[in-house]
């Protein structure tokens, strides 16, 4: 069974489809996006990798935020994850962390999207998507 689980951000910000005040490009539903990060990690024989709807990642204006983790490694946090191209450089990457453990490194495609890692020992259980059920 795989150890390493990719967190997705159900929170109330990330997941919106429609275009900000901003104009900033539309994101695609989250469904879509998982989907092809499912599909992705099936394909790579590596299906049982969990993807886990969670509460809000932050920051909000750098939705949609993933996590990758697996326990003992740091986790790598990445952002605007917001169309199925990027999902799936999310979905290789964490195929390459289930195969490697220590020493997988970012795909220069995901280097616009990294936010930051967390050791190890600091990273927190993902936060609840409890709150935000009713709106995805």
């Amino acid at each position: 069974m795989s150890q390493t689980e990719v967190w997705m951000c159900y929170g109330c910000c990330c997941g919106v489809a429609a275009v900000d005040v901003r104009h900033r490009p539309r994101r695609e539903p989250l469904d879509r996006i998982r989907t092809a990060m499912e599909v992705r990690l099936r394909e790579g024989g590596l299906g049982d990798v969990r993807i886990q709807k969670t509460g809000c990642l932050g920051p909000c204006s750098k939705g949609n935020m993933v996590v990758v983790h697996r326990p003992g490694v740091e986790a790598h946090v990445f952002q605007g994850v917001n169309n199925q191209r990027v999902g799936v450089d999310v979905a290789d990457f964490a195929m390459d962390m289930e195969r490697r453990g220590w020493g997988s490194e970012v795909p220069a495609s995901l280097d616009p999207h990294v936010y930051g890692t967390v050791a190890a020992d600091e990273v927190p259980p993902p936060p609840s998507p409890e709150p935000y059920k009713d709106r995805h």
